[in-house]
């Protein structure tokens, strides 16, 4: 049903304004909620810390990457909203890449062996963080007029690269016909947040927005297509890449 008053122009720019602004909350919750999502893979390495041979770091390093450039962007353009929801994940990402290498850390002191955690990783989270103290200096600087726009293309390269980091991966969920490497529970949130996202993007009418989310739509729904092909045989990577558990 319709209502209209006077012409109807002003009604129907503020529902619309009413309803871009519930689905941008809804989107910045999810994000948060998808953000945290390897915090079920994380915890669990205080206590046992082979578990991190289940932990993809190319999930953890996509993700600092892109809050990252996320936040500078949010912040030097300015978008205020794009700041919150990925200042946080910027934080929750360090904390999740200093836990898994301390858990590494504990490992190797024992002898064990855990694979993805080797010199190669370690080389790449050295050059995530330059990279992005790099985009901070320069779009703070700022060394060029669209030095915050540049930030921010990089930003969508890395939101894409964030949805497909799970597949990194995929080569041992065939080898191994296990899931066990691909966390549902962020695939699944990979999922909603990226649908909502899309939603809003093609609202507005944003490629910067609806493009990577889109993509992240389909590359969510490709990983839970896997996981369920390939139920998870919890514990059978852990086991053959660490040798023992610490007290």
């Amino acid at each position: 049903m319709a209502v209209e008053l006077g012409d109807g122009t002003g009604l129907a720019v503020e529902v619309k304004a009413s309803g871009d602004l519930f689905l941008e909350t809804v989107g910045t919750l999810l994000a948060i909620l998808f953000l945290s999502a390897p915090l079920a893979q994380v915890v669990p390495l205080h206590s046992t810390p082979s578990r991190v041979a289940v932990v993809n770091p190319a999930n953890l390093l996509a993700l600092h990457a892109n809050c990252a450039s996320q936040t500078i962007y949010g912040l030097f353009r300015p978008v205020p909203a794009a700041v919150p929801a990925n200042l946080y994940g910027l934080a929750a990402s360090i904390y999740y890449l200093g836990t898994c290498w301390h858990s590494v850390w504990r490992l190797q002191k024992s002898g064990s062996e855990i694979r993805g955690w080797d010199h190669r990783t370690a080389v790449a989270c050295v050059v995530a963080v330059s990279l992005s103290a790099a985009m901070y200096l320069y779009a703070a600087r700022p060394w060029h007029p669209s030095a915050s726009e540049h930030v921010g293309h990089l930003a969508l390269l890395f939101s894409v690269c964030l949805f497909a980091s799970p597949l990194s991966v995929l080569t041992s969920v065939l080898a191994e016909r296990s899931s066990e490497l691909l966390p549902p529970v962020n695939c699944f949130l990979g999922l909603l947040c990226s649908g909502c996202w899309s939603i809003i993007g093609l609202r507005a009418w944003s490629k910067p927005i609806y493009v990577p989310n889109m993509l992240g739509v389909l590359l969510s729904l490709l990983q839970l297509a896997l996981i369920l092909i390939f139920p998870s045989k919890k514990g059978k990577i852990s086991v053959k890449d660490s040798k023992e558990d610490l007290a």
